[in-house]
């Protein structure tokens, strides 16, 4: 059985499995890569395809942000607050990246209950189709979940992940004039692909190891 594995510099076809399933058996679709891999962008052109629905995980961590204004994961992030208050005020002090860097544990706990939550608004909502995308899926949930569901996981290198979470960063000054691009974010770049790329590389392969395992 040929062996999938996401690479450093080169660039693989992605990972799919119960793909057929999606929409009318599987009323969600998991898409999970690495930052920068190109989640969002391949969720919305499935969702358009399929009239689904996007639910970004990033909410959590992003809640206060304009990116996720008057939308349903908005929504259904604020439900989730209102009975997990304790998550509610690490989001709101700006302690999320703290939590992820120093209390991985705390993390993956909180992300679980934040994970379920949504997947089950989508259970609950059968007659609708939902795509959940987000690096959280390979990072904090078990990989044997996945077995019967319907999930593609992006196999974008390392190296084109990074760069395009780079230019995902940028203002919209400096995509015009890429030559100004100051040092601060050349050296957050770096910070961030030791912890966002190379080290979830092995995360993600282990992910992708465990359930191409099971074939149904």
């Amino acid at each position: 059985m040929k062996k999938y594995r996401t690479h450093y510099i080169i660039s693989k076809k992605n990972y799919e499995k119960n793909i057929d399933k999606f929409p009318k058996e599987n009323n969600v679709l998991f898409i999970t890569g690495l930052s920068g891999s190109g989640k969002t962008t391949m969720s919305n052109k499935i969702s358009k395809k399929n009239d689904a629905i996007v639910l970004n995980l990033d909410c959590l961590s992003s809640y206060y942000s304009s990116k996720f204004e008057n939308t349903l994961i908005k929504n259904i992030t604020s439900d989730f607050f209102k009975l997990n208050v304790e998550v509610h005020d690490i989001i709101k002090n700006g302690n999320y990246m703290d939590l992820k860097l120093n209390h991985f544990d705390d993390y993956i706990k909180y992300n679980n209950k934040y994970f379920n939550y949504v997947y089950g608004y989508c259970l609950n909502n059968h007659d609708s189709y939902f795509i959940i995308e987000g690096t959280q899926l390979f990072m904090t949930i078990d990989p044997t979940f996945f077995y019967d569901k319907s999930i593609i996981i992006i196999r974008r290198s390392a190296l084109k992940s990074l760069l395009g979470r780079f230019g995902r960063q940028l203002t919209v000054k400096e995509k015009k004039h890429p030559i100004t691009v100051g040092k601060k974010h050349i050296k957050k770049l770096l910070n961030d692909s030791k912890r966002l790329h190379y080290k979830d590389l092995k995360k993600l392969n282990y992910f992708i190891s465990v359930i191409q395992k099971n074939i149904f």
